[in-house]
């Protein structure tokens, strides 16, 4: 005897396990699983490039304070001289 789909109020058949959830779903809830999963996806990836974005620029400005530190050291370090 086949699983029922675990989507709420659905009795038809289950048609497959996802693998991601591990949900039996009928065919119409596996796309509509996929859809979400898409666009779940989707938001991740955008949030993934503003987060390098912020990280690459506050690595950028740290590389500047680093080289404007090292020019003062090399300044001073020539007037004690």
């Amino acid at each position: 005897m086949s699983q029922s789909c675990t989507t709420p109020q659905c009795e038809r058949a289950s048609q497959v396990l996802c693998d991601h959830c591990k949900q039996n779903l009928c065919r119409q809830h596996l796309n509509e699983h996929n859809i979400s999963i898409d666009f779940a996806t989707e938001k991740l990836d955008q949030q993934q490039e503003k987060i390098l974005y912020i990280i690459q620029s506050k690595m950028s400005k740290f590389v500047h304070e680093q080289e404007a530190a090292r020019d003062d050291i090399d300044t001073l370090t020539s007037t004690i001289h």
